[in-house]
């Protein structure tokens, strides 16, 4: 689940970005805090998923008789 806090960090850095001898800085940490969120939506489980890991969308089992 996405950080509110992380959201307000980044928006706060972000604003910082045009300020005088804040850019590169803001820019880069900025950067750093949207990678932390995309990794964290990229790999965190969904809220509503549970600890049940997904099944693969087909499977190599001799037993299906679907041919």
């Amino acid at each position: 689940m996405l950080d509110l806090e992380e959201m307000k960090k980044l928006r706060h850095i972000i604003e910082q970005i045009g300020r005088p001898g804040k850019e590169m800085v803001s820019l880069n940490e900025s950067l750093k805090i949207m990678r932390t969120i995309r990794n964290k939506a990229s790999h965190d489980p969904l809220p509503d998923s549970g600890d049940t890991l997904s099944r693969p969308a087909y499977s190599l089992d001799e037993e299906d008789d679907d041919a």
